[in-house]
């Protein structure tokens, strides 16, 4: 479980897309659950959050999120080096609104 405290304190002001990429960003990439199509490996610093949408409850936050990584992938014979791919994932967040403690889940088609 993630905690998102300061995230969790500003919703409703205009900071709150920001401490949430910031709480995000300073997370290991490890407890996103992101992974990439390739079968390769998510390069941390490549990652990136955009707030899509969020949904101030009573007492948690619903925020969908986009997570943008690079995906670096190994060569399949001896001619083949790695080469890179670009990622894309959607997350739902459930954010307690008092304690910060987080539930991150894939995102829901509509």
């Amino acid at each position: 479980m993630l905690t998102l405290l300061e995230s969790a304190r500003s919703v409703g002001t205009p900071d709150f897309a920001s401490a949430l990429q910031r709480e995000l960003a300073a997370l290991p990439e490890s407890l996103l659950p992101i992974t990439g199509d390739q079968g390769g490996r998510v390069d941390p610093s490549s990652i990136g959050v955009a707030l899509l949408s969020a949904q101030v409850q009573t007492d948690h936050i619903l925020a969908d999120i986009g997570v943008f990584f690079t995906e670096t992938v190994g060569g399949c014979s001896c001619g083949d080096g790695p080469f890179v791919s670009q990622g894309y994932r959607q997350l739902t967040l459930t954010i307690d609104r008092e304690t910060g403690a987080t539930v991150c889940a894939p995102r829901e088609r509509d």
